[in-house]
């Protein structure tokens, strides 16, 4: 259902809702989005406005804002120029077409983009699927678990690692190329190496040193051997070289992570684990984290979608 030049900015539809229409977002529809959105999805308010403002979106109003869509700024691939796209319903509006005249309005908004490709999430848990998107020629690639831990903080951890120095910038690349290699190139993940060669190195040094009060790096006999990232109320990221898995460093390290969280304040400790991650997977149901949500990623072409 494309708009006509006439309604480029406001199409309006009949509705079972009542006559409806979608429009550009606006800075005092935030808050109506946010309630929306946490009515189902484990994200942060700040998550969702930098997603919403950071994305040209569009919302479906009907006698209350029903829907929103947002298509994210090109950024430049190794194929070309690629885009995220979000379409997000009220959890009970869903089913009712809202989603289909939202879709529509961005594609008739990305021809006018030229990308390469198109990225997008959905929930595929708690009654959520994705018929939406495989129906207009999305493929779904990787799914990720959203997990939570509430249980008490770990006693005798047995690993000391140390806060990173811009002294450890080629350990951490070397520890993370190394261990999400085989994880990337199982998802299809381009490039296989999180830091290709040729990588901008000053930034990614800045960043790293900018972040460095949530990295600590562990060593044994002088060797880096794994790594935690952590977030404000996350574990970012859990690394141990291939050559040290197996010995119960990983377990040690999420353990460590929590209670590090813990000693600034954090009470529910999340993560993210990709699907086919199962040894992950395993460690962190032993340890007491739940499963609370499950998004998965896919992705189309221009010559995929309908």
């Amino acid at each position: 259902m494309a708009c006509s030049a006439y309604n480029l900015f406001h199409c309006h539809h009949k509705h079972e809702s009542g006559v409806a229409m979608i429009r550009p977002f606006m800075d005092n529809d935030l808050p109506t989005i946010i309630e929306m959105v946490l009515q189902n999805r484990q994200m942060k308010p700040a998550q969702i406005e930098e997603r919403v403002k950071s994305s040209t979106t569009w919302v479906f109003e009907g006698e209350v804002l029903l829907g929103c869509a947002a298509l994210g700024k090109v950024s430049e691939s190794q194929h070309g120029p690629e885009a995220w796209l979000w379409v997000y319903t009220a959890p009970n509006r869903r089913r009712q077409g809202i989603g289909e005249e939202l879709w529509q309005k961005v594609k008739w908004h990305l021809e006018d983009l030229n990308v390469v490709r198109l990225y997008t999430t959905y929930r595929t848990d708690a009654g959520a699927n994705r018929q939406l998107f495989t129906k207009h020629g999305f493929t779904p690639w990787y799914s990720v678990h959203t997990m939570r831990y509430t249980g008490p903080n770990f006693a005798k951890v047995g690993v000391k690692p140390v806060p990173y120095t811009d002294q450890m910038y080629e350990d951490y690349v070397r520890l993370t190329n190394d261990g999400f290699r085989w994880l990337r190139s199982q998802c299809d993940i381009e490039p296989i190496d999180t830091y290709p060669a040729g990588c901008n190195e000053a930034e990614t040094r800045k960043q790293l040193i900018d972040d460095r009060s949530n990295i600590f790096l562990l060593y044994e006999d002088g060797k880096a051997v794994g790594y935690t990232l952590l977030g404000s109320d996350f574990i970012d990221t859990i690394v141990i070289a291939q050559a040290y898995k197996g010995r119960g460093l990983g377990r040690q390290l999420t353990q460590l992570s929590v209670n590090l969280l813990r000693q600034r304040g954090v009470d529910t400790v999340y993560l993210d684990v990709v699907d086919i991650n199962v040894n992950a997977r395993r460690l962190y149901d032993s340890l007491g984290f739940e499963r609370i949500e499950t998004v998965e990623f896919a992705r189309a072409t221009p010559a995929d979608l309908s």
